[in-house]
């Protein structure tokens, strides 16, 4: 019993020593793991070309939440939520647009609609056309700013033209403007209202905004910024 009693006390002592000067081996290691979730997030250490270890992040897939709606645009993360938008396409049996506001929270994997989100503004008369988001930042007490974009028009389909199947090039031919609406709006985490900021005087070329903690906002259009 002697006889082995020494190489196996070498043998944990040389472990032990392995874990206390290589502690990133059992910290942060996960194996893949047959049978889990798709969603699962893996992260885990590899052995790279030069015997090194380095990290590899794998990422979390949000599909099975998002998979009915028609895009998803606008990512923006605060703690641990997540907001976007989804726009549906103008096609010829719905000549309006509808966006939504989505917020995910990425602890539970549970999507939310918002759903006292609408449209800042439709004139009188509008046929088709409809508001888009541009940009989402959250402020410091967890409001929502967006910068939406509106469009709107009507239509004269000459005597002949069947909408019906048409593609939507066709369709924009027969349209009339009735002009484009640029709004900044503090909402609520609902979605509702706050606080509606004009800027349609300024351009339509606005595609970014962001806010400093001293309430300034900022909003990007091509070469110029304005605050």
């Amino acid at each position: 019993m002697k006889k082995f009693l020494f190489p196996i006390i070498i043998i944990i002592c040389a472990v032990l020593l392995i874990v206390a000067l290589f502690p990133d081996l059992l910290t942060g290691w996960r194996n893949d793991r047959n049978g889990d979730d798709a969603d699962d997030v893996i992260a885990r250490n590899i052995v790279d070309e030069t015997g090194e270890y380095r990290f590899v992040p794998e990422f979390m897939l949000l599909s099975a939440l998002t998979s009915d709606l028609p895009n998803i645009r606008n990512i923006t993360i605060t703690g641990n939520t997540l907001f976007f938008t989804s726009t549906t396409e103008v096609t010829w049996d719905s000549l309006f647009r509808t966006t939504r506001l989505f917020r995910i929270d990425l602890d539970e994997s549970v999507l939310t609609y918002l759903p006292n989100y609408i449209e800042p503004y439709r004139p009188l008369g509008a046929e088709g056309g409809g508001t888009v988001i541009n940009d989402i930042q959250v402020d410091d007490d967890g409001n929502i700013w967006v910068l939406e974009f509106g469009s709107y028009v009507t239509y004269d389909f000459h005597p002949g033209f069947n909408p019906e199947g048409a593609e939507m090039s066709e369709i924009w031919e027969h349209s009339d403007s009735l002009g484009t609406f640029n709004h900044i709006r503090k909402l609520d985490n609902t979605g509702a209202e706050l606080q509606s900021i004009d800027i349609t005087h300024l351009t339509s070329d606005i595609f970014s905004i962001n806010l400093d903690s001293n309430g300034y906002i900022y909003a990007g259009s091509q070469q110029t910024i304005y605050s």
